[in-house]
């Protein structure tokens, strides 16, 4: 339950965590839709992300664009935007599930979602989504998450506490372009679930001092 705030079904309402819901179908980040398309949207750096529900998304990578960071912006904006062409609500979080009942955990960027996510995974919670996540209702109307691509990405710090492989194998970032960073990818089908769970419970992650006025219960 979100205090203070509610979709007409009764269904979650993040603010900030919810990429644009309460317009979806109209705009993404400010970006005029054109009836069920949307106009290219460059990206400094990676390329031109451009989504329709007819064709799916893609990203026309700039010559030299680093590889994980063109996956990257599929998973995430490119995901999130395409959901919204098709009126599906996407939340920005990392959630894990246990006895058919996820849990999520929302926040600003580098508050640590995911790193948790991957802390709960070694204690026998399975992994459901480590940035973003589809969210539909039941017939009793009850929210599901939508699991995402067996992928993980967490920050060395966070990897070597967990005693995760940070070999070359999994660092995100192109050498050859300078953008080589301490950021790690794990493919982890083995502890992601493989169809939609009931989410239960959603965690703000050390909230900013001037978020809204939300409440979780």
């Amino acid at each position: 339950e979100v205090a203070g705030r509610s979709t007409h079904d009764g269904g979650l309402a993040l603010a900030a965590y919810i990429y644009k819901s309460e317009v979806a179908c109209r705009h993404f980040h400010g970006l005029l839709l054109d009836g069920q398309h949307l106009s290219a949207v460059g990206v400094q750096g990676v390329g031109m992300l451009v989504a329709d529900t007819a064709t799916g998304v893609r990203v026309d990578a700039e010559p030299g664009a680093d590889p994980a960071e063109v996956d990257g912006l599929l998973r995430g904006s490119g995901a999130a935007l395409l959901w919204q062409l098709r009126c599906v609500l996407p939340l920005h979080v990392a959630a894990v599930a246990r006895n058919g009942r996820a849990i999520g955990f929302v926040g600003p960027p580098g508050t640590g979602k995911s790193s948790l996510a991957a802390a709960l995974s070694e204690r026998g919670w399975q992994l459901v989504t480590d940035d973003i996540a589809a969210v539909r209702w039941d017939d009793e109307g009850h929210p599901l998450l939508e699991p995402n691509p067996p992928q993980l990405r967490i920050w060395g710090s966070s990897a070597r506490q967990l005693g995760w492989d940070t070999s070359d194998e999994h660092r995100l970032g192109a050498p050859s372009a300078g953008q080589v960073g301490d950021k790690y990818a794990y493919d982890l089908p083995e502890r992601f679930a493989d169809h939609p769970v009931r989410l239960a419970a959603v965690y703000l992650i050390n909230p900013p001092r001037a978020a809204p006025d939300i409440a979780f219960s």
